[in-house]
């Protein structure tokens, strides 16, 4: 069953990035940003959800201390007999409302060491699902209670050897035992014949030897060992030898603590760790190494010496470490696998603190070893690190010795598993036509399909760097964890002209659509209120909550609004218009410019070009926080208000933000290079390009700038663009 997400609505992003952990570490989530759809009804999904859910977990704050809706939710929590888990996102101290309620329940903090926490967090969840329909659920106030934070809880859910209190048994009438003893006898005679019959040798045979079938459903593997980290071996790895699963067993168990034991599903290899400072480092280091060495996910089979209990649906649950996952800033705390000494160790914690061009390679080899490399130039920094690696004694003589780029620079890009430096040998020049050119001595070809049918430019073919590099993001002040979803920078080549929205689509152009073809969106759109994104039942993109014009560009637009608008232009063009791809955008974007934004590098030149979070907009809202130039507008400004770009096209950074047709992905890790749009990866959501007015944050109008969006959210500072094919 799906867990309940509760939060105060303006804890909306922290509770959908927890949802986010958890549900990728194995476990379905219900949220209601992502959830409710468009046009049901708020209240009723909320309690259907919490009636069909098992566990709820609580995002508690400021904003939900106190606050009568979680009130309601923990009540209706209570009815139906969930766990709670309560999350503190802040150091806050419930108030009276709560203080009784939370009285006797373990509060997980994830202010502090986030990593930690979310395992703490779906630890917990599993030790509730394990728990199984034998047993009744467990009430809201039994949470284990541990007040020990340098230890990770034990998980109460019993071991595969310890025995649960047997449930009462009904009483029943007496009987004389003569029957039941004479019944008992000749059961035994007839298994003892049954079981002669099968050992008795056959002629012409071998002695028998006994060989376990490979089963239909691994939780019921029969072994032919009694004891249970073999058996645990057995119904993961079904294909796995016996021999080999107790040879992998013995040298587990002569090991010392502490340590762990992980297994790749469906592969005949174990990973463990021992001699760890810890059982909660045994054990995320071995699943972290588990994932490296065979890139996958591994399942845990013990900690120490105690096994893992085995799942009820025979499914081992895989651990997809957030480590292994990690792509951003380097910091040794985060090192895979590493033993704290290690972490410590002055060339490591000094690492950030080197000048000039630096890497850091690593293999696996028992352990993880990293080694260290600094060079004139960043290519040959990382050749050096992974030459390093290659010539180490130690690992030569493992049994993997794969040698792979773990930081470059200060960006850990090990996810990639990359074997070659990362940085190209030469950066290829751009190929699109320098910006002066392109707009003062070739005007863009613009055409229009159709009356009502947005105008659009010829955008030429040529290649570019897509990304970000290091030195824009520290200059610019991007938070690590956004600097690290606009890289790797990498070349991608737009081989053929293409045709680009000159503007957003707008109200006049979706009106025209709507009159047409009689389609009518459902109301329901988030605001920003102080803000935070709220959501309003009859809000629209007829009534997004701020005036507007037939120019203004429509907003309150998800994926069934867009598709159903592109749908209608293919119709009645014949040409196919669909919404542009991510690099496509930022192709478009930058116009052939290499700077941070299209019209340079300084923030208090964009009111010129963007309709941003200017004084103008805090004049009327509020707030001390904006950028130090004035654009003439509060709210929404007209498409086509400012500058366009070098390639004529307007309002490319500001105004609104714009879905793409890319699903999203943290980074650009194995992002195509020829233009077209990346369709694997989160499907469920879609990029976000540029940043809407009010905004006073100036590296989110970077070009490079990216955010993800969810499929059915509606928004009312959220639009798109128009794109289209050429033959």
């Amino acid at each position: 069953m799906p867990i309940f997400i509760s939060y105060s609505s303006k804890d909306q992003k922290t509770a959908e990035a927890i949802c986010t952990a958890i549900e990728n570490r194995g476990h379905a989530c219900w949220i209601s940003s992502r959830d409710i759809g468009p046009g049901e009804n708020f209240q009723t999904q909320i309690v259907r959800a919490i009636r069909t859910a098992q566990i709820m977990v609580l995002v508690f704050s400021s904003h939900a201390n106190n606050s009568e809706e979680i009130k309601k939710e923990l009540v209706l929590a209570g009815q139906s007999r969930l766990v709670v888990i309560p999350v503190r996102v802040e150091d806050v101290t419930p108030d009276e409302a709560f203080a009784y309620e939370f009285a006797t329940r373990q509060w997980i903090d994830v202010f502090g060491d986030w990593e930690h926490a979310i395992q703490r967090v779906v630890h917990q969840i599993e030790a509730i699902i394990n728990e199984g329909p034998a047993h009744p659920p467990l009430r809201t106030d039994a949470v284990d209670h541990d007040h020990d934070d340098a230890h990770e809880p034990h998980e109460p859910t019993p071991h595969a050897h310890e025995t649960l209190p047997a449930p009462p048994v009904p009483a029943k009438k007496s009987m004389s035992l003569g029957p039941i003893l004479a019944a008992a006898g000749a059961v035994i005679v007839v298994l003892a014949g049954l079981l002669a019959w099968q050992m008795w040798p056959k002629p012409g045979a071998s002695p028998a030897v006994a060989v376990v079938p490979p089963p239909a459903s691994p939780a019921s593997v029969p072994s032919t060992s009694n004891d249970p980290l073999v058996a645990r071996l057995a119904a993961i790895s079904p294909d796995m030898s016996a021999k080999m699963r107790t040879d992998h067993v013995r040298a587990y168990r002569e090991k010392p603590q502490h340590k762990a034991l992980a297994v790749p599903p469906g592969r005949s290899n174990v990973w463990f760790n021992f001699s760890r400072p810890s059982a909660d480092n045994a054990r995320d280091s071995t699943l972290e190494l588990c994932q490296i060495a065979y890139d996958q996910p591994c399942a845990l089979i013990a900690v120490d010496d105690t096994p893992q209990p085995v799942p009820r649906d025979g499914k081992w649950q895989t651990h997809d470490m957030p480590r292994v996952q990690y792509a951003g800033d380097y910091d040794p705390t985060q090192m895979p696998g590493a033993l704290p000494d290690l972490r410590e160790r002055p060339d490591f914690a000094g690492y950030r603190g080197l000048s000039g061009a630096k890497a850091i390679a690593f293999h696996v080899a028992g352990t993880i070893r990293y080694f260290i490399a600094t060079s004139a130039d960043q290519r040959g920094a990382e050749a050096d690190a992974l030459r390093r690696c290659d010539d180490d004694d130690r690992g030569a003589r493992a049994d993997l010795h794969q040698c792979f780029l773990y930081a470059s620079g200060t960006r850990v890009v090990f996810p990639q598993r990359l074997r070659e430096p990362l940085t190209p040998a030469a950066a290829a020049p751009a190929t699109a036509p320098p910006p002066a050119a392109t707009a003062e001595r070739t005007p863009p070809k613009i055409f229009r399909d159709c009356p009502n049918c947005p105008e659009m430019v010829v955008v030429p073919a040529g290649s570019f760097q897509m990304g970000a590099n290091d030195d824009e993001s520290r200059r610019l002040e991007v938070p690590t964890l956004q600097a690290g979803r606009d890289q790797p920078q990498h070349q991608v080549t737009i081989a053929k002209p293409f045709a680009f929205g000159k503007f957003d689509v707008t109200r006049g152009e979706f009106a025209a659509f709507v009159a047409a073809t009689n389609f009518h969106p459902r109301p329901g759109c988030q605001t920003v209120m102080n803000g935070e994104w709220v959501p309003q039942p009859r809000a629209s993109w007829e009534e997004p909550g701020f005036p507007q014009t037939e120019r203004d560009p429509v907003v309150c637009m998800n994926e069934f609004e867009i598709r159903a608008y592109l749908s209608w232009l293919r119709r009645i063009t014949g040409k196919d218009y669909r919404l542009p791809s991510e690099a496509e955008w930022e192709y478009a974007e930058r116009g052939g410019t290499t700077t941070a934004y299209y019209w340079g590098n300084n923030i208090k030149d964009a009111c010129a070009y963007e309709n941003v979070g200017d004084q103008d907009y805090a004049a009327k809202y509020g707030g001390n926080n904006f950028i130090p130039c004035k654009d003439g507008f509060a709210d929404l400004a007209p498409v086509g208000s400012f500058r366009p770009n070098p390639f004529g096209l307007y309002d490319m950074a500001g105004n609104i933000s714009v879905i793409v047709a890319d699903c999203w992905n943290e980074t650009y890790a194995g992002a195509p290079t020829d233009g077209s749009a990346w369709m694997g990866g989160d499907c469920a959501r879609r990029v976000a390009r540029k940043a809407a007015f009010g905004n006073p944050r100036a590296w989110v109008f970077r070009a490079a700038n990216r955010e993800a969006e969810s499929l059915i959210a509606r928004r009312n500072r959220v639009g798109f663009r128009a794109a289209l094919s050429l033959p």
